[in-house]
């Protein structure tokens, strides 16, 4: 890869997300973009909502590249590089709430990340998702959509989900969320 073309990759990648996340959530296109100085330190998440009036209870992070290997994840290895990310993700963003119907909540962490010829996936940590979500909707996410599981002590009190992003997108409808 040429230099710098890492960093195009990513971009490409976020703004494909961006749009993706426009038509899950049903807003017009753009509503949903790059951060700002994505990857820097101004706000958390590389995709951010436009519309403030727009209740998305997200921050995501978002990584594409050449291979990604899922055995270290589900064997506990410290030196996983999703493990990484998503530590990462977790200390930029445990400060970010998100406010709805006068209640304040933890935002909700998404890792959505991709390698060259698969499918993008999209880790979550369950128990941040029942945070916002109704527990029969938690059920059928076990059973019908082929999630991958990374059970066991990774450094904090987490159970972190990984399927693909689409799977995800067909299961989590913003109508049900509180």
């Amino acid at each position: 890869m040429k230099k710098g073309a890492g960093k195009h990759k990513g971009s490409s990648f976020e703004r494909t997300i961006a749009k993706l996340i426009d038509k899950w959530w049903e807003v017009p296109e753009h509503t949903f973009w790059r951060s700002v100085n994505s990857g820097g330190v101004w706000e958390p998440g590389d995709i951010t909502c436009r519309d403030k009036s727009v209740f998305f209870p997200f921050v995501i992070e978002c990584k594409f590249y050449k291979t990604i290997d899922l055995w270290p994840l589900l064997l506990n290895d410290p030196n996983s590089l999703i493990l990484k990310w998503w530590k990462k993700l977790t200390e930029d963003s445990d400060y970010v709430v998100v406010k709805k119907n006068e209640k304040t909540y933890m935002a909700m962490k998404l890792l959505i990340f991709k390698s060259n010829n698969r499918p993008i996936m999209v880790a979550f940590d369950r128990k941040n998702l029942e945070d916002f979500y109704v527990e029969e909707t938690l059920s059928f996410l076990n059973i019908k959509h082929n999630a991958v599981y990374s059970i066991g002590n990774i450094g904090f009190e987490q159970q972190l989900i990984i399927m693909t992003l689409s799977n995800f997108t067909d299961v989590i409808r913003k109508d049900l969320l509180i």
